[in-house]
């Protein structure tokens, strides 16, 4: 079996302005998620009913794992645990559970989905770049990039330095309104996209609540 570490975030310094709320607190946990085996989405029922709920089970495929491992804190930490996993840009897994568990499995780190060589759309997380996806459709191909952590924000910053037209969906809050500043010092001709989900805190909640509005119309 291989052994991972779980970390929390780190923000290693980079040559733009850090903001100080995204500043690491360095803190480590050694060895305590170790990772079993994934598998394609479909086979874990409550897995699955996770994506339908929020409303991106359609266009997960071919992105999104069932993800086991086990927790070494637990009391008995030969137990199977399992989450929605995806991959980051260190080949480790950032995974998501129904009851709210986030983490890695190994070192942290940016996620991306090349597309095209011009073009880069930004999101927080990505159940917002899937939630993108399902709205937009198959069509619009712009590389993603999700920062799984706004402590990596300069590391997305790093990778967009070779597109001419950079899109920006991060969260209606404080953090991801300062990050959006913060990459636009970087790059002032980034576009921020987030008044598309004006009302909400991220595309995937707007995404939740339109589906919710059909359902209800459907049931009158």
């Amino acid at each position: 079996m291989q052994k991972i570490q779980f970390t929390f975030d780190h923000f290693e310094k980079a040559k733009i302005p850090l903001l100080d709320s995204f500043k690491s607190t360095n803190k480590e946990i050694d060895s305590i998620l170790e990772f079993s085996h994934s598998q394609q989405l479909g086979r874990n029922y409550v897995l699955s009913s996770y994506l339908q709920n929020r409303g991106v089970e359609s266009v997960a495929s071919g992105l999104l794992w069932e993800v086991y491992y086990r927790n070494k804190a637990f009391k008995n930490p030969s137990q199977l645990c399992y989450a929605i996993g995806w991959k980051n840009e260190k080949s480790n897994w950032e995974i998501s559970s129904p009851k709210g568990f986030k983490a890695s499995i190994g070192n942290k780190d940016i996620s991306i989905i090349q597309g095209s060589a011009e073009h880069v759309a930004l999101f927080e997380g990505y159940f917002d770049f899937l939630s993108w996806r399902k709205i937009n459709g198959s069509s619009v191909h712009p590389t993603a990039i999700i920062l799984n952590s706004v402590s990596l924000v300069n590391r997305a910053v790093e990778n967009m330095r070779k597109f001419n037209k950079i899109d920006l969906y991060l969260d209606n809050d404080e953090v991801g309104k300062q990050c959006t500043t913060l990459i636009k010092q970087a790059y002032p001709f980034a576009n921020d996209r987030s008044d598309i989900y004006t009302g909400f805190k991220d595309y995937n909640e707007m995404l939740m609540d339109s589906l919710r509005n059909v359902y209800s119309r459907k049931n009158r």
